[in-house]
């Protein structure tokens, strides 16, 4: 599943969260979840920190760069996240 319309939109922060822990999900720098989730720095970190407290993402280094990637916690609330989504936009 590519990114959805809700990661350019006028979103909450359950869509927040999805467009986030669907641009790690296969591990990224922090800059291009800045572009996929379209946040700013400052959203950004204040969403990250969130998702990393509650174990939702992680942040490995791999050649001197801060990678984040998605937690097996993450993917449940991916999948949970687009099951609501399928069953409410009938």
């Amino acid at each position: 599943m590519g990114f959805s319309e809700s990661c350019f939109s006028r979103r909450g922060k359950p869509d927040i969260y999805a467009c986030i822990l669907e641009a790690a999900v296969n591990g990224v720098v922090k800059n291009r979840i800045l572009l996929k989730a379209n946040l700013n720095f400052t959203q950004a970190e204040r969403f990250l920190d969130y998702l990393l407290e509650r174990d939702m993402l992680e942040v490995t280094s791999v050649r001197r760069k801060r990678l984040f990637r998605v937690t097996k916690k993450g993917l449940k609330y991916l999948h949970e996240y687009r099951e609501l989504n399928s069953i409410l936009s009938v």
